[in-house]
């Protein structure tokens, strides 16, 4: 959680509704809290700890930690449970896109063969099949993720009448100068 969360980030209208969708990105961080993989953590420690007192109560961490670390509750987030659906103009938006049909692993083919309209950001790639949309990443370049990879800077906008459209950042922009 990185950020200038002592201002107050979303006082604008474009953070009115803001919704969390459910991923292995959560399971993750409730896996290393499970397995108290922050006791050999000394950098995450004290944060991990609070972390894992929420779990403990049946808090949601991500929700618990977001709290923790702003200082704020936010009314304004829903934060969406496992398979829980979040439908916008007709899109399914809900779905992170790690999880496929009947257990198997998520691609952007499966889903595009089981969602309808859909945009999920699992494989960190921006793509089209059909219906389903995925965008990519909102990281700069990470440690673990050297060589050649198809991983792109992107965002979907869905518009109110159902169309979307996927911005891709290259170096950082989304338009050439000029």
């Amino acid at each position: 959680l990185q950020g200038d969360w002592s201002s107050d980030v979303c006082s604008s209208d474009l953070c009115a509704n803001l919704v969390v969708v459910k991923s292995n990105h959560d399971e993750h961080l409730v896996r290393y809290l499970e397995d108290g993989r922050f006791l050999q953590d000394p950098h995450n420690y004290r944060i991990a700890l609070d972390l894992a007192g929420a779990l403990h109560d049946g808090r949601d961490p991500i929700r618990a930690g977001v709290e923790t670390v702003t200082g704020k509750s936010f009314g304004n987030v829903t934060w969406l449970s496992r398979d829980e659906p979040y439908v916008l103009c007709g899109i399914e938006l809900g779905h992170h896109g790690d999880r496929g049909p009947n257990g198997a692993k998520g691609s952007i083919k499966n889903l595009a063969a089981t969602l309808r309209k859909s945009v999920t950001g699992h494989a960190h790639s921006a793509a089209i099949y059909g219906e389903a949309w995925q965008v990519g990443t909102s990281t700069g370049p990470l440690d673990y993720c050297s060589g050649t990879s198809s991983w792109t800077n992107s965002d979907c906008i869905v518009y109110a009448n159902g169309d979307r459209q996927i911005i891709n950042y290259i170096g950082g922009k989304f338009r050439l100068k000029g």
